[in-house]
């Protein structure tokens, strides 16, 4: 149950920064997306980017990256 609690806070990290300085959380992440309950509930990682990108540049909309598209 840990790895699924974990995993949304971690999944960010995961998609927008080179693990592979840390082998033992890049093999982590590369499990827990090939789960089919993760892979059901993950976003692409273009919407990461986007967050990311948006967020950075102080916009209040970045928080709703995938609305429409989920919705």
């Amino acid at each position: 149950m840990a790895d699924y609690l974990m995993w949304p806070w971690i999944e960010r990290l995961y998609m927008l920064d080179d693990l592979r300085k840390f082998p033992v959380l890049s093999a982590w992440c590369a499990a827990m997306t090939n789960l089919p309950a993760v892979k059901e509930c993950s976003y692409p990682v273009e919407w990461h980017k986007k967050f990311f990108d948006m967020y950075m540049k102080g916009n209040p909309d970045s928080q709703l990256i995938g609305i429409e598209e989920k919705a």
